[in-house]
């Protein structure tokens, strides 16, 4: 992390100090400005697009490593916290907290352990035992948080390959990418992964509709995958078209001592997976055209070295692809973006809008200390607006329908307006 990453995020975590809760208002009217008189440094390759308005509520147990997600109506944010889950009001409404340490309040330790469902009333979560450190003291299981505070048990799970340890939400009608005996490690005192498995689940009624092994069928597509230590990983997931699940799994299995075997794997719901290339499809992935092409913003970045005592020598820069859009049936790209890299910490991250026409990814450029981020058009690759972030911190990002938005500890930025 550089100097300027360190004072932006000095500047939240000083608001944070600050205990104000639910301001609401325009973005900065110096966002974006260039010239002599600008805040700092703008290294852009077209004016930059303001929030249109910008929601925050602030408080110490918020930092900028939250998970946030926006409800389907534009009303609430949801922001998952190390230690706390809040339901922020977008209207004028109360803000809600609820612990995520101590009994029943625990949900599972990856971004996507939750999902708002449909009616924009409740989060889809995995509940369970959690201790303060963090790690899972009991088993979990599927259920709802309502905003009004409810927390409702799901049905168990029937005919369940092996202990519930994840969840990649797909829907928000509850469905979702369960990981059976894959993260033993999350557990105090830890658990043994025997029969690491996926299924696909609907939470609503605990229905397990299809599995599949992570040895026997994902490790089974590599020559000589040891038997023992594997590691597992559901990455993006989408629906198709005619309603089967796919998802992005990254599998890996190691003997102490020699290299691990594995790579990434494409599932779909009744087909047998298949091998993808993994070091050319490696960074922040999301899928696109009802799941059969892939966004992907490459981790391009500028190299060197940073001194803690003394100042750092100058960034050497680095050009090549950041961006692009790969089709899985045809196996190609169907556009790359290139650029050149100059600084760290420039705008990383992608999302793609509700109709899958529209995406938001980090762009290769920066003002004072703030990422860029470049609202495209899916299909050509082309950029239709630059947006200015709250700082050079990684937000997340995402969509309002069609209109984006980025997320960074309590502060919430909406750009609105069709491009």
């Amino acid at each position: 992390m550089d100097r300027r990453q360190a004072f932006g995020g000095a500047l939240a975590l000083g608001a944070c100090a600050s205990g104000v809760f639910g301001q609401d208002r325009a973005g900065e009217p110096d966002a974006g400005r260039q010239g002599p008189d600008a805040p700092g440094r703008c290294e852009i390759g077209a004016p930059l697009t303001d929030p249109q308005r910008r929601v925050s509520v602030f408080g110490p147990r918020i930092s900028g490593s939250g998970v946030h997600r926006l409800s389907p109506d534009g009303r609430t944010l949801a922001i998952r916290d190390y230690r706390t889950l809040i339901f922020m009001s977008l209207d004028g409404g109360p803000t809600r907290s609820f612990p995520l340490e101590g009994p029943s309040f625990g949900v599972g330790d990856d971004e996507d352990s939750i999902a708002w469902s449909d009616d924009s009333q409740s989060l889809w979560l995995l509940k369970g035992d959690t201790a303060r450190s963090g790690f899972s003291t009991g088993p979990r299981v599927c259920a709802r948080r309502w905003v009004d505070g409810r927390l409702e048990d799901l049905p168990a799970l029937r005919d369940a390959p092996g202990r519930l340890d994840q969840v990649r939400w797909l829907t928000g009608a509850g469905l979702g990418i369960a990981s059976f005996d894959t993260r033993g490690g999350s557990y105090r005192p830890e658990l043994p992964s025997t029969a690491p498995c996926l299924g696909v689940i609907e939470a609503s009624t605990g229905r397990v509709r299809s599995q599949v092994s992570v040895r026997d069928d994902l490790l089974a597509l590599f020559d000589d995958a040891p038997p023992t230590d594997i590691y597992c990983k559901v990455g993006p997931g989408a629906v198709m078209h005619d309603g089967r699940a796919r998802a992005l799994v990254t599998a890996y299995a190691t003997v102490p001592g020699q290299d691990s075997v594995g790579g990434l794997v494409l599932w779909t719901e009744g087909r047998r997976p298949t091998v993808l290339p993994g070091e050319a499809l490696e960074g922040d992935v999301a899928f696109a055209d009802g799941g059969r092409k892939l966004l992907v913003r490459f981790p391009l970045e500028a190299t060197g070295v940073l001194y803690e005592r003394r100042p750092s020598p100058p960034r050497t820069p680095v050009s090549g692809d950041y961006a692009g859009l790969y089709d899985l049936a045809r196996d190609r790209w169907v556009w790359r973006l290139s650029g050149r890299s100059t600084d760290w910490g420039e705008g990383k991250g992608v999302a793609v809008s509700a109709s899958g026409r529209k995406a938001l990814i980090g762009l290769l450029e920066s003002c004072d200390i703030r990422s860029v981020y470049g609202l495209i058009d899916v299909r050509t690759g082309r950029i239709l607006r630059r947006l200015a972030s709250y700082n050079n911190a990684l937000p997340t990002l995402g969509f309002d329908g069609e209109e984006p938005w980025t997320a960074w500890g309590g502060v919430l930025d909406l750009y609105g307006g069709a491009a």
